[in-house]
């Protein structure tokens, strides 16, 4: 049980931490001039203390759908696949985006900073850190 109460933290967090890229090419289409965040993203680092929780997983993917938006996909290491959905609300002034999902009839909301196409958040959980970090790919 506990390990689903973490399996659970650990998506949960996960999905909060979504914050897009903000990296204009000179060479941009349309929507790398108007809305250059909307991509995928995917961690590259998860640990929950010193323990690596990536190595259990083949993927852990967040993707900006559109303006508002957002989807969060993984598989286990096992083969099993799940997606979420959630929204999203970036400030143009500030940079900064607002993640809200809604997961086993609860409402969870997270503002996050993106530096240089990369975003990372650090969150106690039961005690230990939770720390996951995206690129965007």
């Amino acid at each position: 049980m506990k390990k689903k109460i973490l399996f659970v933290a650990v998506i949960l967090c996960l999905i909060l931490a979504l914050f897009p890229a903000c990296d204009i090419s000179t060479e941009g289409s349309i929507k790398s001039i108007t809305r250059p965040y909307i991509d995928e993203y995917e961690c590259v680092e998860a640990r929950i203390g010193d323990e690596d929780i990536l190595s259990q997983y083949e993927f852990i993917k967040i993707t900006l759908l559109d303006k508002n938006e957002l989807e969060l996909n993984y598989q286990t290491k096992d083969g099993e696949k799940h997606s979420v959905k959630g929204k999203y609300e970036l400030d143009d002034a500030t940079q900064e985006m607002t993640s809200e999902i809604g997961f086993m009839g609860f409402e969870f909301k997270e503002k996050i900073k993106i530096e240089n196409g990369e975003f990372s958040f650090t969150k106690n959980i039961f005690g230990k850190t939770f720390y996951m970090k995206f690129k965007s790919i």
